[in-house]
């Protein structure tokens, strides 16, 4: 069984670093930059990934893990402690738009409503 989960997590990281590039943009506009994407490539023109290399993986993938390292952690589904471990990875996290600031990036954070972030860390 953890072979399964660990496989699912790794799966999810290299799923997240295979479609960075095109994170927020729309089917045309995948279309019109890329074509058909059918390998890992450096994000050119998503606000959400832009300056990012191929093979780099988001917040989504981030996330996941902290989520699961945390329900490994706590025996359980601990919100206060997954909330705990998304705070933290922000605070350091690269600002993922170049001249911006991590915060510009995440109002979700700053209690302004859903937004979409993106960057660079290590599983």
């Amino acid at each position: 069984m953890r072979d399964y989960i660990r496989g699912t997590i790794v799966a999810g990281a290299i799923g997240d670093a295979f479609g960075m590039p095109c994170e927020g943009l729309t089917r045309a506009e995948i279309a019109r930059h890329y074509g058909t994407v059918t390998s890992y490539r450096d994000s050119l023109y998503s606000r959400h990934t832009k300056g990012m290399k191929r093979g780099e993986y988001t917040d989504d993938a981030q996330l996941t893990l902290a989520t699961v390292e945390s329900i490994v952690e706590k025996r359980t589904v601990d919100i206060e402690d997954i909330g705990r471990r998304f705070t933290d990875l922000y605070k350091d996290w690269p600002a993922p738009v170049p001249g911006t600031t991590p915060n510009d990036s995440h109002p979700a954070l700053l209690g302004k409503g859903a937004g979409t972030a993106s960057g660079a860390g290590g599983l």
